[in-house]
């Protein structure tokens, strides 16, 4: 089976959610998600995480950049009503410590944020993940590009969404709040986020 590639990437297919890359002359052409592609730069060297799916509709070869994401797309799909097409919308909307924290804390509305995720299959993921919550624990540590959640941060989505703002933009905003080290308060971030988003 396929692990991993590592090549030159030659190709990028924005609408049609692939990538082409070349090893030893053979160019492999991976399914991913527009987060992923998006971070690959034409002609780079690139080592790729692989999923090899093989069905009715013939075999399919998909990329990942990191290891946990590879994981935990495999986890994703065993889950039943879950496809690869869902679980890479998923993963291009949530890392995984995100998605591993969207089960423990029944965060549907995160998981829903995904496209072509509904409240009823985001409800069947928490339930199905969360037995194998334990497992996936170590992928936490490998994805290291995630910020801590502000423990206010409920408070502040439900001001902001009275407020008009989308679910997703106000994640991006607590993530610059992070960064810009904003105090863990209700008061400070809204006013932030307020401000950062006007």
């Amino acid at each position: 089976m396929l692990a991993q590639l590592k090549g030159k990437i030659i190709e990028r297919n924005l609408s049609n959610n692939n990538f082409v890359l070349e090893v030893n002359d053979i160019g492999y052409l991976l399914d991913a998600n527009l987060k992923t592609i998006n971070q690959l730069s034409l002609n780079s060297l690139a080592t790729i995480y692989t999923h090899l799916s093989s069905n009715e509709h013939g075999i399919r070869l998909f990329g990942f950049l990191t290891r946990a994401e590879k994981e935990m797309f495999e986890t994703l799909i065993s889950v039943s009503g879950i496809g690869p097409k869902s679980a890479l919308g998923i993963l291009g909307v949530l890392s995984p410590q995100q998605i591993i924290s969207a089960v423990i804390k029944e965060d549907i509305r995160a998981l829903s944020s995904a496209p072509g995720l509904g409240k009823k299959t985001a409800e069947k993921l928490i339930l199905e993940l969360r037995s194998k919550i334990k497992k996936l624990a170590h992928l936490t540590k490998e994805d290291s590009n995630d910020n801590h959640i502000y423990s206010s941060s409920s408070e502040v989505i439900n001001v902001l969404e009275g407020l008009g703002f989308d679910y997703l933009d106000i994640k991006e905003l607590l993530e610059k709040a992070q960064k810009e080290s904003i105090a863990d308060e209700t008061e400070s971030l809204v006013k932030f986020c307020l401000s950062a988003g006007s």
